[in-house]
């Protein structure tokens, strides 16, 4: 899985080095480029996948299915409900980190443990259910997550596996992993049995995890998020058709093409097992839960099972399909990484190649009688070029500034942005929380009772809570995709400046120096900006949704303490500690007054709610306005004066090289020319070496994806 993104990358990274080794490449040029802090980009790229599911959904197997190994076998996955993320290491480890800061980790000596040893070491800290008789204790609230280091191929190239606790988990884990976890995740997959799929709980809970998880991304419609129906090869395929159909109608107000995909994850892992000779064919053999029909319809079973219908084994799993998909979506979108340093490789060549090639023009234009009337046009023409630099900088700088921040007499997209968010889109969801709610309530209040009443008014609390962080994503959200909008403007703008400059520049130096017109690169690629600006954007806003959330957490605990009074604990022991105030107290909650006046207490539950989400819209409208959205601009602002920058120091060489070219006495007109013309070739074909390298990768990568999915549907 993500063979490709990972092969692409490697190759990607492979070029690059080729170009910063080569020792005729000049550091200089190198800088002028920004290549290497593009492939430092490429580098550092992480893809996140969670995995979100009910207990006894398989989700366990469904990872030992993605790995191709039984990473089960140390119960890693099973041992523990706090957050798991799974790392790459070539060394075997598992490191704990608990609320207060501590950790331990295992092993602490840099020794390579066993599985068992880590079983062991995981099982001394965390517990979710043993067997009868073993004594170990609990620490599960207080560890904050688990991180486990693997050489797994799957996470060789940047990709982290995070197992979320539980789609039914109690409050604080799901807290958590949504205000935590879920901003920082590239993908989410919802891993499902058929048989859940129509339970009414799971209908209930599965539309605002899905909602939180849609809105923790600046993806549209929810493209990073992936839904399993798992076991396929546990029931008919009736049933599994139904449950597809059931979830898509839950999924329907909340996503128009939901990406369901319906594997055996038991069937991937032990295929796989095979193939990575972990296991053998009587192992398959042996194992009751693998049975299946062939071609002529005919049941495969026990020593029927040869080693030819291992292939058929890994084609029931349906895993390639989800597979490809998960990889086709890593590739679109971080391919922006991988093309802009392959395009940073042709573009550096094309420009050095230009520059000499305008060095020979002059050489050719200027006899001895004409050397010092170029010398004299270099002067004019560095003078000249300092003042259109410096005009363009205040130019591009004032644009930016009056289109985002705004002026005395105009509010700026900043400011605009902020004020719908604050005074027209927190109002509307303010209402649409309060109908929810109320629709809600209305489905339960016909089941009141003394006995449930408490409980009741929980569950309402618990979905104004769910609701009122499904907002916060959503004006965040949306305070973000119009900013993106009108950020787009401005780049446009700029590179419009930028480019017109260029173009006077170009046209200043062929006028001054006798050039003819040629096509001149641009050192501002208006869609590496704006693909730039979007991955940029995505970041922050992971960051303002986890910020945020900090900044406002103690909102629902606060409302859950106005529900809750303090008494003193009735008896003689307590009365008689009261003299020395001393006495207990017990926490109890008004059951008498909620069910006298129910309604009330649900309205002001609601109201309270409505008014939080208000509050909140307020912050998060600052918060972006002045933070986040500013920092974004601010790095946008350094790119641009970065290029600006590269284009001076680019300019200056070109000056400083046709000087020193004028000024070769002692060399005659031949020889220089003859040098640059060597520099040249030897350019070309190194940037043709490379071109013809990238073309033979792809076309071999090409034909590998064929095969494999050739290999799949055989």
């Amino acid at each position: 899985m993500l063979k490709e993104f990972a092969l692409k990358k490697e190759f990607t990274l492979q070029q690059a080095e080729k170009v910063i080794k080569d020792r005729n490449i000049i550091e200089e040029v190198l800088k002028e480029s920004g290549l290497t802090e593009k492939v430092n980009r490429l580098e550092k790229g992480l893809f996140r996948i969670a995995l979100v599911a009910p207990f006894s959904a398989g989700k366990s197997t469904f990872i030992n299915g993605l790995i191709g190994k039984e990473l089960l076998s140390v119960n890693i996955l099973a041992e523990t409900a706090a957050i798991t993320v799974i790392k790459y290491s070539e060394q075997k480890r598992i490191e704990i980190y608990y609320r207060d800061g501590t950790k331990d980790m295992y092993p602490a000596d840099g020794t390579e443990p066993t599985d068992d040893d880590l079983k062991e070491f995981l099982k001394a800290k965390t517990a979710v259910q043993r067997k009868e008789g073993e004594a170990i204790e609990v620490f599960e609230e207080e560890i904050d997550r688990v991180e486990v280091y693997w050489d797994l191929l799957i996470c060789q190239d940047g990709v982290e596996l995070i197992d979320t606790p539980g789609l039914f988990s109690a409050y604080d884990q799901h807290s958590q992993m949504t205000n935590n976890i879920l901003p920082t995740i590239n993908a989410v997959l919802f891993v499902v049995e058929p048989h859940q799929v129509g339970q009414k709980h799971f209908m209930e809970v599965i539309q605002d995890r899905v909602e939180e998880a849609k809105n923790s991304r600046l993806e549209e419609e929810g493209r990073h998020i992936f839904f399993i129906i798992n076991k396929i090869d546990k029931y008919p395929n009736e049933e599994v058709a139904k449950a597809e159909e059931e979830l898509k109608h839950i999924l329907k107000p909340i996503l128009s093409a939901p990406n369901i995909h319906k594997v055996s994850s038991y069937f991937a892992v032990k295929a796989r097992m095979f193939q990575n000779e972990e296991i053998g064919i009587d192992n398959i053999q042996k194992d009751t839960q693998i049975r299946f029909t062939d071609e002529e319809g005919f049941p495969v079973a026990g020593r029927g099972i040869q080693e030819e219908h291992i292939l058929e084994i890994l084609r029931i799993s349906q895993f390639h399909s989800l597979e490809n998909s998960l990889s086709e979506y890593l590739s679109e979108k971080n391919d922006f990484l991988i093309s802009d340093v392959l395009n940073t490789i042709q573009v550096l060549f094309d420009r050095e190649i230009e520059s000499l090639k305008q060095n020979i023009e002059i050489q050719r234009n200027a006899g001895e009688e004409k050397r010092e009337y170029y010398q004299q046009r270099l002067i004019e023409l560095r003078d000249s070029f300092g003042r259109m630099l410096h005009n363009v900088q205040d130019d591009i700088q004032e644009t930016i500034s009056l289109d985002l921040f705004g002026s005395s007499s105009s509010l700026g997209s900043l400011k605009e942005v902020s004020e719908k968010i604050e005074e027209q889109e927190a109002e509307n969801y303010a209402m649409d929380l309060e109908q929810y709610a109320g629709k809600y309530w209305s489905t339960k209040s016909a089941f009141l009772d003394e006995d449930n009443a408490v409980e009741l008014m929980n569950e309402v609390a618990d979905k104004v809570n769910s609701k009122i962080n499904i907002f916060r994503r959503l004006l965040t959200r949306n305070a973000f995709d119009q900013i993106e909008q009108r950020v787009k403007k401005t780049v446009n703008k700029v590179v419009n400046i930028f480019e017109q400059f260029e173009v006077e520049v170009n046209q200043s130096f062929e006028e001054k120096l006798d050039l003819s017109k040629k096509y001149h690169t641009s050192f501002l690629d208006v869609d590496a900006l704006l693909k730039k600006l979007r991955h940029d954007l995505e970041n922050k806003f992971s960051e303002t949704l986890i910020k945020i959330s900090k900044r406002l957490e103690n909102e629902i605990e606060s409302a859950r303490r106005k529900r809750t009074s303090y008494r003193d604990k009735p008896g003689i022991i307590n009365w008689f500690k009261s003299w020395f105030g001393k006495q207990d107290t017990e926490r109890v909650f008004d059951e008498s007054g909620f069910r006298k006046d129910v309604s009330k207490k649900i309205q002001r539950i609601v109201q309270d709610g409505a008014d939080t989400l208000r509050e909140e819209a307020r912050e998060i409208a600052q918060y972006i306005s002045d933070e986040s959205i500013r920092e974004i601009i601010n790095n946008f602002q350094h790119t641009i004066n970065e290029r600006i920058s590269s284009y001076n120091s680019w300019r200056k060489r070109m000056l400083q090289g046709i000087e020193k070219d004028l000024a070769e006495i002692e060399q005659s007109k031949e020889d220089i020319i003859g040098q640059h013309e060597a520099r040249i070739q030897d350019l070309k074909e190194k940037k043709e070496a490379l071109r013809q390298e990238e073309v033979n990768f792809m076309v071999d990568t090409i034909e590998l994806a064929e095969k494999e999915v050739a290999a799949s549907v055989n």
